[in-house]
C-alpha cells in the first residue's frame, strides 16, 4: 500500500490528483503505477519551464510568452 502523504511529500499534490483524474472514475477499480504519477510529475514540470523563467531574478513568465490576439489561422 502506497501512502498518498509519500506521494505528496515526493511528487506534490497537483501530480497525484491529475493522475487519479487520468486513471478514470473514481469508483472503478485500477491497479496504481508509480511510473504514472512520476510521469505526470514529469509532464506538470516540462510545463512549467516552457511558460515561466525560473533563472531570472524574481520567477516569472518567460519573454517568448506573450499575451496576443489570435489570427485567422488559429481563431
Amino acid at each position: 500500500m502506497i501512502s498518498p502523504d509519500r506521494v505528496v511529500g515526493e511528487y506534490g499534490a497537483d501530480s497525484l490528483r491529475l493522475y487519479e483524474m487520468f486513471m478514470g472514475p473514481l469508483e472503478a477499480v485500477k491497479p496504481w503505477s508509480m511510473n504514472g504519477v512520476e510521469g505526470v510529475y514529469r509532464f506538470l514540470a516540462r510545463a512549467w519551464r516552457m511558460v515561466v523563467d525560473d533563472h531570472a531574478e524574481t520567477i516569472g513568465p518567460d519573454a517568448e510568452v506573450q499575451d496576443v490576439a489570435p489570427d485567422q489561422g488559429t481563431g
